[in-house]
C-alpha cells in the first residue's frame, strides 16, 4: 500500500507548524493508515525544531508515521496528496497595515487575501505538476482531473 503524502508547507511557524503536527499525528483515522508527513519551511533552522518535535510525538504516541524536512516547496509537493499551507512574511508590519489602510481609505479588508496570494498562488501549480494524478515519469494517468469534478 501506497503512503498517503502529506505536505504542510510553512512548518516552521511557532503557531501553525505544531499545531498542524499535532492534529495530524493524533487523528485516528490517519493512524491506520502510512502516512508520510513532509514539513517544508524556507527557514531550515525552524525546521529542525519542528521536525524534532513531530518525530518525537510519533515516537510517544507509537505512530508509524515518516516524517521529514526540507526546505524545497517542490520536493515537499512531489506526489502529495494533501498539501496545507500557512505562510506569513513579516506577519505584524502586514497585519497592521490589514487594518489601518482600510480604515483610512473607507474600504473593506482585502489586503490579506491579496498579500498571502502572492505567495500562496504558486503551490496549486506546483501541486499540479507533482501531485497524485502523475506518475513520475511526467505522463498523465487515466481518469478524471480534480479540477474536472465541479
Amino acid at each position: 500500500m501506497e503512503p498517503i503524502i502529506i505536505a504542510l508547507i510553512g512548518a516552521g511557524s511557532r503557531s501553525f507548524g505544531p499545531e498542524t503536527v499535532r492534529d495530524v499525528l493524533l487523528s485516528e483515522a490517519l493512524a491506520q493508515c502510512r502516512i508520510n508527513l513532509r514539513l517544508m519551511d524556507i527557514a531550515a533552522d525552524k525546521l529542525s525544531d519542528i521536525g524534532g518535535y513531530a518525530k518525537s510525538l510519533a515516537e510517544k504516541l507509537g505512530r508509524k508515521f515518516e516524517i521529514s524536512t526540507t526546505t524545497s516547496q517542490e520536493a515537499a509537493l512531489d506526489g502529495a496528496q494533501f498539501a496545507v499551507t500557512a505562510v506569513e512574511i513579516e506577519r505584524s508590519f502586514y497585519w497592521a497595515q490589514d487594518y489601518h489602510i482600510p480604515r483610512k481609505i473607507w474600504f473593506p479588508s482585502g489586503f490579506r487575501r491579496e498579500r498571502r496570494a502572492r505567495v500562496a498562488l504558486p503551490c496549486p501549480a506546483r501541486h499540479e505538476r507533482n501531485g497524485p494524478h502523475r506518475p513520475h515519469n511526467g505522463a498523465r494517468l487515466p481518469g478524471r482531473h480534480p479540477a474536472q469534478l465541479h
